[in-house]
């Protein structure tokens, strides 16, 4: 599959790649992949999480399709994206 005509919001969730966090409670580094919400503390067993980040894919009419539908599915429900109007994109559907 390339690549080359993704969305620039869809890229970190087909592309992913690690990002590095540090535990709360034990200070370790955690790796959390880019298309991931949380990791688990490989030394304390914690929850790491990363700030979720608003996205066009939080609004954006073809973001299922983009995705695709179980892709999408479970970004919905880790919380990675959230739908919203594209006409208020403060306000959820």
């Amino acid at each position: 599959m390339s690549f080359d005509n993704v969305c620039p919001g869809a890229k970190k969730i087909l592309q992913p790649s690690p990002e590095d966090f540090f535990c709360k409670k034990c200070g370790t580094k955690v790796e959390i992949w880019t298309d991931e919400m949380t990791s688990l503390c490989p030394k304390c067993g914690s929850t790491v999480s990363r700030a979720r980040e608003a996205s066009c894919l939080d609004w954006c009419a073809s973001a299922e399709q983009c995705l695709g539908v179980m892709k999408y599915n479970k970004l919905l429900r880790d919380g990675m994206i959230e739908k919203t109007d594209p006409k208020n994109k403060d306000r959820k559907k």
